[in-house]
This record gives C-alpha cells, sequence and structure tokens, in this order.
C-alpha cells in the first residue's frame, strides 16, 4: 500500500497538539484555556485542509514492513527506558519525579515550597492524564502510577512510529520504500565519539562526553536520555525538511516549542535558512509577492498567538529562564554567553589553553558532524543534487557548542538535534540510493570494488554505531545485572521535592510572572 506525506504529516502535528490542548485546559484558568485551545485548533483545522507540497509525497509499504515498524519503534522506546520496564539511564530520575507529580499532584502543579513547575513538560501530559484517571478512579497510587508507565510507552512509541514511517517516505529514492532499512540507519547514527575518545585517550560511561566542553548526540543518545526533548521533535523536523514552501513553517516550528526551547532554536534556524534559499529563488523568478503571502499565511500567524505567546510566557517564568538561579546563596549566571572554558582561557591569557580548546573544537566538529557532510558533498556532486539549503542549515553546527545558556552545555546537545537530524535523512537518502535493492554479504567484495563511496559511507556509519550500540548495552546490562533501579519502580513515591536539581525545573517567583497573573489557574 502507498504511505502519503500529507496523511503522515497530518499524525504528526495532531499527535504534538494533543498534549497542548490537555496542558492548556488543565492548567489554565477556564477562559484562558478555552480561548487558546480554540486558536490552536483553528490552526490545526486550516493546515489540514490546505494542500501541502513535499519534496517527497509517497512510499510503498508492504504489511510486514508496516508491523515492523511498529515492532522496532516499540523495542526502541523499551530498550530507552520508556515507562521504566528496563534499567534506565541516570537523566530519568528527575524526569521520573516529574512525571510522578503529574500523576499524583493536582494540575497545575504547586510544590508545598510554593514553587511552580516550569519545564518542558509537554511529552507526559497524555500519559499522565491517563494515570490521573487510574488513580481518581482506583484510589491506588500505584495502579495510577503503571497506568502512567505503560501509557508513556505506548505514546512514546506512537511519536516514533510515525517517525519511521516519515523517514521512510521522505528518505526513498524510489517507490519502494525501504522502511527497515531506513529505520536500522537512523537508529544507529551517530557521530564517531569512539575515535575520539581514543584521540583524547578518555575511557567514558557516557561515549558522547569524550570532548568534555560540549556533545552532538545520536538519536539512540537523545531517546534515552531526554526523551521528552526528542520524540516530537523529530517527526516534526521530518515535516519541516520535506516542505517545498513556506506555509507552514512556522506553525509546525511553534509546535515544537512546547517540547522543547532548545530544538526550537535549532528548527527555527534551519526554518530561517530554507525561507532565505526561497526567498531568493522567488526574487529570481520574480514571484516573490507568492513567497510572502505564503510566509504570512493563516496557519503561521494563529500559531504565533496559539501557542508561542503562552509558552513563552510558561518558560520565562523559570529560575534558568529568568536568570534567577542560586548556589550557596550566591547568584549564578545562567544567561545566554560564551562556553566557560573558553572565557576561562580568554580571562586568564592562557595562549596554550585557548589553542588546545580550539583543537578539540575542530576535532569534534570533524568527528562529530564533518565526516559525514564531506561525504554527502561527494555523493551530492557526483549525482548532480543540488543540496543549498542541506549545507547552509550545517553552519550553525560550527557555532553552537561555543555557547552555554542554564547551568551546564545542554545548549549545543539539544540546538543541535534539528540539524543532526538532517544531516541523518541526507545519509540514508544516499544510503537507499546507493544500496543494491537485494544486498547479501557475497555483495560485499563487489561493493568495494565498484562503489567505494558506499564502502566507505557504510565504514563510517559502523565506527559511529559504536555509540548507540553502547547505549543499549550499558542499559540491557545493567537491567541483568541490577534489574530496574528504585526509582523504576510503580509504588515509588518520590517527587521532585525530593530532587536537588529542583530549582532547573521550577518557579520560585512564579507570582510575580505575567504567566500567574494572566493565564495560570489559581
Amino acid at each position: 500500500m502507498k504511505l502519503s506525506y500529507k496523511t503522515l504529516r497530518a499524525f504528526a502535528v495532531i499527535y504534538a497538539v494533543i498534549p497542548i490542548i490537555i496542558f492548556y485546559f488543565g492548567w489554565f484558568t477556564p477562559i484562558a484555556g478555552l480561548i487558546f485551545s480554540l486558536l490552536t485548533a483553528s490552526g490545526v483545522v486550516i493546515f489540514l485542509r490546505d494542500n501541502c507540497d513535499g519534496e517527497y509525497s509517497y512510499g510503498e509499504i508492504s504489511q510486514k514492513q508496516l508491523i515492523a515498524a511498529a515492532a522496532i519503534a516499540v523495542l526502541w522506546c523499551f530498550f530507552a527506558g520508556q515507562g521504566g520496564f528496563v534499567h534506565q539511564t541516570s537523566d530519568h530520575i528527575t524526569r521520573n519525579a516529574i512525571f510522578r507529580d503529574m500523576i499524583k499532584l493536582p494540575w497545575p502543579v504547586i510544590y508545598n515550597d510554593d514553587s511552580l513547575l516550569s519545564y518542558y513538560i509537554a511529552h507526559w501530559i497524555v500519559p499522565a492524564a491517563v494515570g490521573k484517571g487510574i488513580l481518581a478512579v482506583s484510589g491506588s497510587v500505584s495502579a495510577g502510577l503503571m497506568a502512567g508507565r505503560i501509557s508513556l510507552l505506548i505514546w512514546s512509541s506512537l511519536g516514533i512510529f510515525i517517525s519511521l514511517l516519515l523517514i521512510s517516505v521522505i528518505s526513498a529514492h524510489s517507490n519502494k520504500c525501504r522502511v527497515i532499512l531506513s529505520s536500522v540507519l537512523l537508529i544507529f547514527f551517530s557521530g564517531l565519539d569512539n575515535i575520539g575518545g581514543l584521540i583524547n585517550d578518555t575511557v567514558l560511561t557516557h561515549l558522547e562526553w569524550w570532548a568534555g566542553f560540549a556533545q552532538f548526540s545520536s538519536m539512540t543518545t537523545c531517546l534515552f536520555w531526554v526523551y521528552n526533548q526528542f520524540i516530537v521533535i523529530l517527526p516534526l523536523t521530518l515535516c519541516i525538511i520535506n516542505e517545498t514552501s513556506t506555509k507552514s513553517f512556522a506553525f509546525l516550528g511553534l509546535l515544537m516549542l512546547p517540547y522543547g526551547p532548545f530544538p526550537f532554536v535549532g528548527i527555527i534556524m534551519i526554518c530561517l535558512i530554507k525561507a532565505a534559499v526561497m526567498a531568493a529563488e522567488s526574487i529570481r523568478q520574480k514571484k516573490l509577492s507568492r513567497f510572502i503571502k505564503e510566509t504570512l499565511s493563516p496557519q503561521n500567524i494563529i500559531m504565533l498567538p496559539a501557542v508561542g505567546l503562552p509558552y513563552a510566557l510558561y518558560y520565562m517564568s523559570n529560575m534558568i529562564i529568568s536568570n534567577d538561579m542560586s548556589v550557596g546563596g550566591e547568584a549564578v549566571n545562567t544567561g545566554f554567553r560564551l562556553h566557560s572554558y573558553l572565557t576561562k582561557h580568554i580571562a586568564s591569557g592562557d595562549a596554550s589553553g585557548i589553542a588546545a580548546f580550539i583543537l578539540n573544537y575542530l576535532q569534534f566538529l570533524l568527528l562529530e558532524a564533518g565526516v559525514y557532510i564531506i561525504i554527502l558533498f561527494i555523493f551530492h556532486k557526483k549525482s548532480g543534487s543540488k543540496k543549498n539549503v542541506f549545507y547552509l542549515s550545517c553552519l550553525p553546527l560550527m557555532l553552537i557548542p561555543l555557547f552555554q545558556i542554564g547551568t551546564a552545555f545542554d545548549f549545543s546537545m539539544r540546538v543541535s538535534i534539528p540539524m543532526l537530524i538532517y544531516i541523518g535523512v541526507e545519509f540514508i537518502r544516499m544510503m537507499n540510493s546507493e544500496m543494491p535493492t537485494e544486498f547479501q554479504i557475497k555483495d560485499l567484495r563487489s561493493i568495494i570494488n565498484t562503489k567505494p563511496l558506499l564502502a566507505c559511507a557504510v565504514l563510517i556509519f559502523c565506527t559511529g554505531a559504536a555509540t548507540p550500540l553502547f547505549e543499549f548495552g550499558r542499559e540491557i546490562g545493567k537491567t541483568i545485572t541490577i534489574g530496574t533501579e528504585k526509582e523504576s519502580g510503580p509504588g515509588y513515591m518520590a517527587s521532585l521535592n525530593d530532587n536537588l536539581a529542583k530549582q532547573n525545573f521550577v518557579s520560585v517567583n512564579y507570582r510575580e510572572s505575567p504567566f500567574y497573573k494572566y493565564l495560570l489557574r489559581k
């Protein structure tokens, strides 16, 4: 049967919008919730009625491939720790606490120290609502938490399933959509972290920190560590990559804001670059008025007040965004700034330290993204493909690692997500184009002799795949040896109140914020 980009695009949008509308009704005053829900719903209706253009519009898939894609989505999410049925990475401790609080506590979540939960909670809204419903009916916290955990695994798997179908459509070069190959390439796509570790002589339990100052996370790493900032970002980024018109750029981009402001910044960069290239082309073709009309489409304009305004006010109340954090009673700068490692060397006049940082920075760019961009450039030049938007969209990756916001290095890790997805899509397109339709191991020698570029791409991919494999291996190994930790147990009662990192996820002075005054349910 045929997979339609238009249909998958609609599913991706509905998947992203449902939690947003529930959030409005659950956290806002009744009037504010109704107004913003109607605005959002009207934008979605206009979007769904509008004819969409995609660089790739259709792909074919068999029933077996469809079932396989669903199974891959569930297994990927299961081993990533969704629901806590296997050992989870350390980042899940805080995320589990937030998720449980959303099930156990009234909405909006306000703690006994009068602080407001202020974080990217959209991905948990639907599973938490299910858990809260079971808790209300049964009166059992354990039953509510278990229902929430199961719902989280199902909800996450649904988002990944939509993404796998999307990537199989937009990465295929023929009507035969190789969904399994595309899925495997996505899951194991990664920078060459193991090579970086060998060069820097570092041995880590988390390979992607080999450079020390920054990280470009693989797709699997994102799912294992920061799934709430990744699962919805993935299908929406795939849609923006495939769009051939600006009429839904702002619409799709703003739908990412509730799921993570850092990836939202990354996708805005791609949208602006893509729009600039389209604007230049429209001027050349003397169709600038048409370009402006498409850019100022109803769905783009409606999303600014419908999603952009309320979520901007919500995030501005957070302690990091408001630069209102303190450690040991002393104020901490959490605003946008040059990387602390670099400024330290500059402030001390340490020339050797600056030189070492620059060398590490160049190694980082080459191993994390450069090797793929180089091989894609050779492929595109050979095939005569014009990929100006793609290469321009990769340029921000050179600047992102040099800046910080917050207390850690999340800026480079999360803003880069959409760009890395874009590189992964182009790599998967190349592999789908170059790989024989019926590949067997005995064909390997022939491929090396007749397709050296493909052989080189396979070697690079297999080298980078060490990082996703390490992520799987670490959590499977710990599940076998020590089992799931107590933070994953259905009856565990930990709250964000008990977490030392709580101040990263709350607003203490929220009563002074416009969000409280005009939107939040009292």
